[in-house]
């Protein structure tokens, strides 16, 4: 082969074999600097991520859902609720941020509330919140799944698995045998109230916390915090009237929601600590009995 051919043929191979850089996963725009809360991606998008979630901030969407997202043709165009919630989709994680603490924190000299001396009753905890997890992936479909905005379509068929899986997590925790069989059955309406605002709490830090300004679902749906939202909610329900009067009296339940979501993110609970907590909550609840 002839030095001409074989250059032609080289020429041919770079033109074929080109290498296209990698892009940030969140804006598309900028390459990537390294590794940050979980994900390789840009400095810009990482240093909004940390201020968003540090800072406590909360964003109104300018532009649509998030599912008509693709990318961002400026980031000085981007809604930036739209790009926290794309940083969450990516990957990062809001535990690896240092968030701001108050300097009136609560004293440690008074934060012990339970003294567990073994790791049984931990153990137990955790096995009962991996199988109600493996349950709900069934019944729900697994949690990387797009969530969409709630109607409440299916709430008593809900209602009847989770007042199931509520009841399996508390016998295998033990909880059950200390209530007396004639105040059970109010012990589990007032417990699935209970139960269900605590698996929302962990499902919406999971899903972006306190800045995603959002309450997730068990069923993978989610509602905004704001009235417009909550309102269109309460008029999918048939039979609802004065919808205007639920909501109004409604909208600080949610506020509050979105507050505890805040101490959350605050004192950066793993799942375990959560479900500590859960069981304390239930412990108190059961003492009222």
């Amino acid at each position: 082969m002839s030095s001409s051919n074989r250059s032609s043929t080289s020429t041919e191979n770079s033109t074929t074999m080109q290498w296209d850089p990698p892009i940030c996963p969140v804006c598309e725009i900028t390459a990537p600097n390294g590794k940050h809360f979980g994900i390789i991606c840009c400095g810009a998008c990482a240093a909004f991520f940390r201020r968003t979630v540090s800072e406590q901030k909360i964003f109104q969407c300018t532009k649509g859902p998030i599912e008509a997202l693709t990318f961002f043709p400026s980031l000085l165009q981007a809604c930036r609720h739209c790009r926290y919630l794309k940083c969450i989709k990516a990957g990062m994680k809001l535990e690896k941020v240092q968030t701001k603490r108050s300097k009136a924190a609560v004293p440690t000299k008074h934060i012990n509330i339970v003294n567990i001396s073994g790791g049984e009753l931990i153990d137990a905890i955790v096995k009962s919140y991996h199988y109600t997890e493996r349950e709900r992936c069934i019944e729900y479909g697994p949690l990387n799944i797009e969530f969409k905005k709630s109607t409440m379509s299916g709430a008593v068929a809900i209602a009847k698995t989770e007042i199931r899986l509520m009841q399996q997590f508390l016998q295998n925790n033990g909880l059950l045998n200390l209530i007396p069989q004639n105040h059970l059955k109010d012990f589990m309406k007032q417990g699935y109230y209970l139960w269900a605002q605590t698996g929302s709490l962990w499902l919406s830090y999971t899903q972006g916390g306190y800045s995603a300004n959002r309450m997730s679902y068990v069923d993978r749906s989610f509602v905004d915090i704001n009235e417009l939202a909550v309102e269109r909610i309460y008029s999918c329900i048939p039979g609802i009237r004065h919808v205007d009067t639920i909501v109004r009296h409604s909208m600080p339940v949610y506020f509050e929601f979105r507050s505890i979501l805040r101490l959350i993110q605050i004192y950066r609970l793993d799942h375990v600590e959560w479900l500590i907590v859960v069981h304390i909550l239930f412990t108190n609840l059961g003492n009222f009995f």
